[in-house]
């Protein structure tokens, strides 16, 4: 987890100043944040001065490069809270799918940030990374789950183990860990301790 903090890393060591929380914002560039969209919300990185430059002209609003407040990354960093109204003022009639894909095509990373129903539905996550997958119960029926999620390169894990259903394991467990014979469990089932 520490690795994972780069940049918070860097302020502190170089500068000793304790960054404080700033939610989905990334602190050395912007936009590099999440923005709401019509039907939800959505990543948008536009990293640098070109991907910015892309972005206005998407949005149809290239007076923004001439604008002191954002014609260079630090000065959108230091006014980001300006920008980012801006930004989803453009968004607010727009599906988060259609403008990730717009963004895109034009080499701006973007991405959906997932509900649930929307991360079940995937097609890269729910069917390629297999995070979902359906299994037969023998009580239950057919039943969707969590897959799992360590995905290794020359070796599909597709072997789920099931909870027990009540008394399957109740033989091989007094046989084999208490050492009971075949006997001795048929007393048990006479007298119904099991």
């Amino acid at each position: 987890m520490v690795s994972s903090l780069e940049i918070i890393n860097i302020i502190y060591l170089c500068t000793g100043k304790v960054p404080e929380r700033i939610g989905n914002r990334y602190e050395a560039i912007y936009p590099y944040d999440s923005f709401e969209a019509s039907d939800g919300l959505m990543v948008i990185g536009a990293g640098n001065d070109k991907l910015f430059g892309e972005l206005c002209s998407l949005m149809d609003k290239t007076e923004l490069l001439d604008d002191e407040r954002f014609n260079c990354n630090n000065n959108r960093v230091i006014n980001h809270k300006e920008l980012k109204p801006v930004i989803e003022e453009w968004l607010s009639d727009k599906k988060i799918d259609d403008t990730v894909d717009m963004l895109l095509a034009a080499g701006i990373p973007a991405a959906p940030i997932n509900t649930i129903d929307r991360a079940a539905k995937d097609p890269h996550i729910a069917k390629a990374r297999e995070m979902f997958v359906e299994i037969d119960h023998p009580k239950a029926g057919k039943l969707k789950m969590t897959g799992n999620q360590i995905k290794l390169m020359n070796h599909k894990i597709d072997t789920f183990r099931l909870a027990p259903v009540l008394s399957q394991d109740t033989e091989e467990i007094l046989k084999e860990y208490l050492g009971m014979t075949e006997t001795e469990v048929e007393t048990l089932r006479k007298e119904q301790v099991v």
